[in-house]
């Protein structure tokens, strides 16, 4: 099998940095001073440790292989579900981005008549979009 989308590598340490960063907030909001300032800091460190959190676990359960294909040029994506890519009706993409700036990881969106997938973390998910949307026309002109 060939893989075609794979997850991004660094993330996790990223939100756990994040994640590092919010408990300094507690812990300088809880005992620095008990002014409503102090309190501000140390609720918006509760809050920075929950969504890192909510995204390392999420990057925890996305298989390090997201998108494949096999001999018979058949998709397999996670939760064991195969598709023909003539059975795409669009491949789309969003970078993720922050402070202005854009990342070369985001997040891949296959549309079927029947459903769409979407899929986060995906490392250089533009290349990923082009080669999806490549296999879904040539397959189409091939039936």
């Amino acid at each position: 099998m060939n893989v075609i989308a794979k997850k991004a590598e660094g993330l996790g340490l990223l939100y756990s940095f994040t994640s590092l960063i919010g408990l300094i907030l507690v812990g300088i909001g809880i005992f620095y001073d008990t002014t409503s300032t102090s309190l501000l800091t140390a609720l918006f460190g509760i809050v920075l440790v929950a969504i890192s959190c909510y995204h390392v676990v999420m990057i925890c359960r996305t298989p390090s292989e997201i998108i494949t294909i096999d001999s018979k040029g058949l998709l397999h994506l996670p939760n064991d579900v195969t598709l023909d890519p003539a059975d795409l009706t669009d491949v789309s993409y969003k970078r993720a981005r922050g402070k202005g700036f854009q990342y070369s990881w985001g997040e891949i969106i296959l549309c079927t008549h029947i459903d769409s997938y979407k899929f986060n973390f995906v490392d250089d998910c533009e290349s990923t979009a082009k080669e999806l949307t490549r296999l879904m026309y040539e397959s189409k002109n091939k039936k």
